[in-house]
């Protein structure tokens, strides 16, 4: 079926080569060499000519199976990743293998604190009223746990199981006041450090701003929100208070009968939002301002920062800006609920490329 096929055409044109041609005579073996290497040349494209056709025949997508293959060095050698953009969990964790001979307890350092972090004991902290941000390094991978799990606090790590920079999140059910912690730093052959800690969280209602949709799909700036969630074990009146943009205390007060139920969610939004169009739970409730988020809208590139004031003008929460817009219909988010204002990496682009408003679970 294919005799007349252009590539075995061509093959055969080519074989004619393995004749020895006269001129070898003349101008010697070296000639004569070449002609032989030019022949196995060739036999080797005709080679390859024939397995792509086969291929191509067979429905075999080589290039496919090819591609499939990762040439991401730290998965061929089982090495750990980075740990920029902790928090982002990967497939193939970094999982170190146990070393019987080892007998030494993970070293535990602490880096240079920046913004609003503080020096607490090892680490770099910031303190809210009901949550606390840590961040400190380890001499070699270790996860990290809460000892003994004292009532009242949970552990919520924005960085992987055995990393060497750790961030992790406390979060504190009794709210404002003294707490006392303390970290198992554990490496894989279960030799741990303490880390204890004790600190006061500062005073306030426990209210975070939580999202923030500054360029929606639909019309703007009438789809524009902010999300806010309560952290608290009792409900809070936000009749008065003021979400602004751009620090300038020149915002929009929340109407009358702003309540928020403890653990409960509720969305900033100016006169005309639509939550049928944005896709909101029908139990969220809606804080209608009198007109438009910040400045006739918030500003969608670069992203402004947005700020909650209670009655009094005290600053509760803050949504310092990301350094690039999420991009269209893409919310900002806080990294977790309970990661404190002022903390690095408080606020990330929504995971899914989405905006999710009313669907926090404090």
């Amino acid at each position: 079926m294919l005799r007349n096929h252009p590539l075995r055409a061509r093959a055969r044109s080519r074989g004619s080569l393995e004749k020895k041609s006269p001129h070898s005579f003349f101008f010697g073996n070296s000639c004569a060499q070449a002609a032989d290497r030019e022949v196995m040349r060739h036999k080797t494209l005709t080679l390859v000519a024939w397995f792509l056709l086969l291929g191509s025949c067979l429905d075999i997508e080589l290039l496919d199976e090819m591609q499939s293959w990762s040439t991401d060095s730290s998965e061929i050698h089982g090495q750990p990743g980075s740990d920029e953009g902790m928090g982002s969990g990967a497939d193939d964790e970094y999982i170190p293998q146990p070393d019987p001979s080892d007998v030494t307890a993970p070293s535990l350092t602490r880096g240079s604190c920046v913004g609003s972090e503080q020096s607490l004991g090892l680490t770099c902290a910031v303190t809210g009223p009901y949550s606390l941000s840590l961040r400190f390094g380890s001499g070699e991978p270790a996860i990290v746990r809460l000892q003994d799990a004292p009532l009242g606090l949970e552990l919520r790590m924005l960085s992987k199981d055995y990393a060497t920079q750790h961030h992790a999140i406390v979060a504190v059910a009794q709210g404002p006041g003294p707490v006392s912690l303390a970290l198992a730093v554990t490496d894989a052959s279960g030799n741990a450090t303490a880390l204890e800690l004790a600190c006061d969280l500062p005073p306030g209602p426990g209210i975070a701003i939580t999202e923030i949709l500054a360029d929606p799909l639909g019309p703007e700036p009438d789809q524009e929100f902010v999300e806010v969630a309560n952290l608290a074990q009792s409900p809070i009146d936000l009749s008065g208070w003021m979400i602004d943009d751009n620090a300038d205390r020149n915002g929009d007060v929340l109407p009358q009968g702003s309540v928020l139920s403890e653990k409960g969610v509720a969305l900033i939004v100016g006169p005309q939002f639509d939550p049928s169009a944005a896709g909101v739970p029908a139990t969220t409730p809606l804080l209608s301002l009198a007109s438009s988020l910040g400045s006739a809208g918030l500003r969608n590139a670069p992203p402004e920062s947005v700020e909650l004031y209670d009655k009094s003008g005290a600053l509760v929460s803050a949504y310092p800006g990301l350094p690039d817009s999420p991009g269209e219909g893409r919310s900002a988010v806080r990294a977790g609920l309970y990661v404190p204002d002022g903390a690095m990496g408080a606020f990330v682009p929504e995971p899914n490329g989405a905006a999710t408003p009313g669907r926090a679970s404090p």
